[in-house]
């Protein structure tokens, strides 16, 4: 009985120093900043350097308080390089969340990683070029508005 207590102390240690404290889901910030309709206003970088300019209306994230995110491309021309494509999100709708790490946000989408997100009372901005592992090249760089 003694060595099976300490066995079963031994595996609960390991489970509690091997959880990363840094990285959590953080419900808080979706509801405090992210849920309500963004509209791409710009996006610039990727492997050719493109800089593309957006109508409100033309390219719209939904983000809802039940983790869903409904995508619309309203741009006439979805083929042309400013097509929205860029932002690496298709069109439908998706689950999402906020990845807080190391003090960053990174907006998850259908569980993959998508980039960091800054929030501000009217705007965010995605850097596909930031993940919480490392950084990214020829991403873009994306500004939505309310």
């Amino acid at each position: 009985m003694k060595y099976l207590s300490f066995f079963l102390l031994i595996i609960c240690s390991i489970f509690v120093i091997s959880c990363d404290k840094d990285e959590v889901m953080d419900n808080e910030s979706i509801n405090s900043g992210l849920v309500g309709t963004w509209n791409l206003e710009s996006s610039s970088g990727g492997f050719a350097g493109i800089s593309c300019q957006y109508q409100i209306g033309e390219v719209v994230l939904v983000f809802d308080e039940e983790d869903n995110l409904i995508v619309s491309n309203n741009v006439v021309n979805t083929s042309a390089t400013c097509g929205g494509q860029e932002i690496g999100i298709s069109i439908e709708t998706h689950k999402y969340g906020v990845l807080t790490s190391n003090d960053k946000k990174f907006l998850l989408v259908d569980d993959a990683e998508v980039g960091e997100i800054e929030i501000q009372t009217n705007m965010f901005t995605l850097d596909q070029n930031s993940y919480s592992q490392g950084s990214g090249a020829d991403g873009f760089i994306s500004m939505f508005v309310k």
